[in-house]
């Protein structure tokens, strides 16, 4: 993957680059690895109060079970971003709405439509580079990780 990342990347910046990328595999239901998700963000930043994003772009079925495997015994700010549809009917869009709730308190909790969070994902680089008011705190010193987790198969 370096090979094919460090064309665009400037001279030495590739290697800095990939210092900063850590690759995790697991079950996003599993405590286990949300678990280990966790120690893996106390690694990186060096600290266990850290900010926290954690963008789910998942099928429906498997939401709640997610947000339950969310350790929250830890320090830190921690926002969710979910992409709709956020249930399968009104019972079970109400059952995760009251979870994300008690979790995670309202205000930290970011609902997207389908269409336009996958293209902001697709399209984050143009965030990061192209508009010049926030560019700068996009930067290795105001990001301690990005994590894009989750392969849905079903």
């Amino acid at each position: 993957m370096e090979s094919a990342i460090a064309p665009y990347l400037g001279a030495g910046d590739s290697k800095s680059f990939f210092e900063l990328c850590h690759f995790m595999d697991g079950e996003a239901t599993s405590p286990k690895t949300m678990g280990a998700l966790e120690e893996l963000g106390r690694k990186v930043t060096g600290s266990d109060s850290f900010k926290r994003i954690y963008y789910f772009a998942i099928h429906a079925r498997y939401l709640l079970k997610t947000i339950e495997a969310i350790p929250m015994g830890s320090c830190g700010e921690t926002r969710v971003v979910l992409e709709k549809p956020l249930g399968r009917d009104l019972e079970s869009s109400n059952k995760l709405t009251k979870a994300l709730s008690e979790k995670f308190g309202e205000a930290n909790v970011y609902r997207l439509d389908h269409f336009l969070g996958r293209k902001m994902a697709a399209n984050i680089h143009v965030l990061r580079f192209m508009n010049k008011l926030t560019e700068p705190v996009w930067s290795k010193e105001h990001v301690a990780a990005i994590v894009i987790a989750c392969r849905e198969s079903a």
